[in-house]
Order: structure tokens, then sequence, then C-alpha cells
């Protein structure tokens, strides 16, 4: 389901009503995957009563809830990436999200239906403009290569955060992430991250690894590490 529409929902109990009352709270189902949100609910009166009917001078009763509204779209089992948005249907952040776990996000190589062909020759950006990409279930990415398609974090944010989860990510330039562990890539504990034909490149970090932060099993095959800048370790730690 989409997210809670944005206007307030008033419930108002009449005089002598008992004390629970059922109400709807509208969502949008846009048919779109979305990660599990939740709403933090504030449930009070806008006047207390005192016995005697008149209006309390004491400050009005307020309890706090938090509901969660749990996504019910089925995970993408063949997820493709077909532009390069920042978010959005075709987004390498939406695939990631939908992608079923175990499964493996791919990169358009047709022009069909409107996408973009990634194997075209062409270099190609993806602009992270709503923060990192979180990964956590076990993935695999396949970029179609470091030279074609690169992933920026903008200067803003870093661009992979991986969970404790087994993740192989290929074929992709990294650059332009920043935070305070892992500018580029941060890999939590537990599970396994493998980088295959990797550019890891103008990453900042002011804490540790400039360009990766990883915790636990780490491969690197035929990546390159180069410009990162850290507090401690530039390159990755």
């Amino acid at each position: 389901y989409g997210p809670v529409t944005p206007n307030p929902v008033i419930v108002t109990f009449a005089d002598g009503e008992g004390p629970t009352k059922t109400f709807d709270i509208p969502i949008i189902n846009d048919g779109v995957y979305e990660a599990d949100e939740t709403v933090n609910l504030s449930i009070g009166s806008t006047t207390v009563l005192r016995p005697d009917g008149l209006t309390s001078t004491d400050s009005p009763e307020v309890s706090t809830a938090v509901l969660t509204i749990t996504n019910d779209e089925p995970c993408n089992p063949n997820p493709v990436v077909t532009n390069t948005a920042d978010a959005g249907p075709g987004s390498l952040r939406q695939m990631v999200l939908e992608a079923c776990p175990n499964t493996t996000v791919l990169f358009s190589n047709t022009t069909a239906g409107g996408a973009t062909n990634f194997h075209d020759g062409t270099q190609r950006t993806i602009t992270l403009t709503t923060g990192e990409i979180g990964i956590a279930k076990n993935l695999t990415i396949v970029g179609p290569g470091a030279s074609f398609v690169t992933v920026s974090g903008n200067n803003s944010s870093r661009v992979f955060n991986i969970g404790g989860v087994t993740a192989s990510i290929s074929g992709l330039t990294i650059t332009g992430g920043t935070s305070t562990a892992g500018g580029g890539i941060r890999k939590s504990t537990g599970g396994a991250l493998r980088l295959t034909n990797m550019v890891v490149t103008g990453n900042t970090s002011t804490g540790f690894g400039g360009g990766l932060y990883a915790i636990g099993a780490l491969t690197i095959i035929d990546s390159t590490f180069s410009g990162n800048h850290a507090g401690n370790a530039g390159g990755f730690l």
C-alpha cells in the first residue's frame, strides 16, 4: 500500500458515548512495492470535562501509539533497472527494494517500453538524491561495467548500506558517497560481501573507510579503490 493520506483524521465522541470507537485511516493502494512504514499516532481530547459538565482547566490527556503499515505487494523475482532515476519504478533503488531475496538485480539491455539500454556503451550516472540505498536481504547486483554505470551519493549520503546479509555487487562505479563510516559502501556484521570489477572512488568518511567500511567476510576481485578520503583508512577498512 501507499502512504497514509496527509489529511488528519478527526474522531468525535458524542456526550455519553462509550470509551472506544472504531475508525478508518485511508491508505492509497498504489500497487507499488514499498518497505513497511510506521505512523506515529497522537490520541487525545481537545478539552477535558469535569464531572459537573464544565470545562476543566487541566491539560487534555494525550496517548500515543504506533501504527505499522505492512507491504502487501509481491516481491519481484526478476528485477531489472530500466532508468537512471533516483527512485520510482525501474530505478536501482526500487529494484533493490522489491527484489525477492536471493535474486539478481540486472540492468536493462534493451530500449523496449522506453527502457534505457545500459549495455550500449554509453556512460550513465545514477545520482542519489533521497539518501543511501539499503540492502537488507541476500542479493546480487550485476552492473553492465564500471565504465558504463556510476552510482553517486551526490556528496550528500552514502551509496550502499548493507545489513547483516550476503550481498554481491559487480560492474559499477561508486562515487560521491559521504558518511561517518563507509562513505561509499558500509557492510554491517554478519553475512558476507563480494565486490567484483568495481571502481570505488571519490568517497569520504569522517570516521573509518572512505570508500568501504566492512565488518565480517569480505571478498574483493579485480576492483579499484582510489581517491577516497577518511579520518582513518581512506580506501577501506
